[in-house]
């Protein structure tokens, strides 16, 4: 009698899973799985969900990153987010627009579907012991972060962190938890877009560098490698306008953001 090997039950595993996802998308959407790349993405357009292939990933991580995607594909308008990224034409403000909308998709999945909280939940610890939201000492820093990359930690990893926030800053964080629309998330991210762009030309205080090396994040250049990957993996390129493309400009803005999100 033959007996399965590692390959064969991760062969079956991921199976699986592309087939939950396409149950939770409610379609027969696209699924690819790759090496090299930093994190899962949903092409809107393409109808395409990319999940990284990583070192030792779990089911809760492929749960976590198939709620989340199929959460794009279900909620996120493809003509709208395409026509908000023409019209702004800054990744900076598409690193808004996407952590509002993954604070609003997710909502809308773990409602749809109860019983994905907990998974999520699970895979959010393996994404920060992974160093994906930044290693220790970035972690511990997370306080003097601007207060999108707050919101975006907040939202993502609840009630396991206590993140500081003014009294006007949770204004925007119960905004941004709260809304229901994409139109809703639309007008956030551009207030809190309009409102971190006037800070940026008094704002002198010292932030931690989350993209620099303390992050974890190869810069060009460096052999070094993401999370879960091998130093001679290459990291793809996503399609322009998925609902992953969406870091913090730096070239537009002069730093870096810690908009580590998929």
């Amino acid at each position: 009698m033959r007996h399965a090997n590692r390959s064969d039950i991760l062969k079956v595993s991921t199976a699986a899973k592309d087939r939950l996802a396409k149950l939770l998308a409610g379609e027969n959407i696209t699924i690819e799985h790759r090496a090299g790349i930093p994190t899962a993405y949903f092409d809107p357009k393409g109808r395409t969900m990319i999940l990284p292939i990583w070192e030792d990933m779990d089911s809760d991580l492929y749960d976590l990153f198939a709620v989340h995607e199929t959460g794009h594909g279900l909620f996120t308008p493809a003509d709208g987010w395409h026509e908000q990224i023409e019209k702004k034409r800054s990744k900076g403000f598409q690193s808004f627009l996407n952590v509002l909308e993954d604070a609003r998709i997710e909502k809308k999945q773990k409602r749809k579907y109860p019983g994905a909280r907990a998974p999520m939940a699970r895979g959010y610890v393996n994404l920060t012991e992974r160093g994906f939201f930044g290693d220790e000492k970035v972690q511990a820093n997370w306080d003097a972060l601007k207060l999108i990359d707050r919101i975006n930690l907040q939202t993502k990893l609840g009630s396991m962190v206590e993140i500081a926030f003014t009294a006007e800053e949770r204004v925007f964080l119960n905004r941004a938890l709260a809304n229901e629309s994409w139109d809703e998330v639309v007008a956030l991210a551009e207030e809190l877009y309009k409102r971190e762009q006037g800070e940026a030309s008094t704002d002198t205080d010292w932030r931690p560098d989350p993209n620099g090396e303390d992050f974890g994040e190869a810069k060009e250049g460096d052999e070094s490698s993401e999370p879960g990957e091998s130093g001679d993996q290459r990291t793809e390129e996503k399609p322009e306008g998925s609902s992953d493309d969406a870091d913090g400009d730096a070239e537009e803005n002069g730093e870096e953001s810690p908009r580590r999100r998929f």
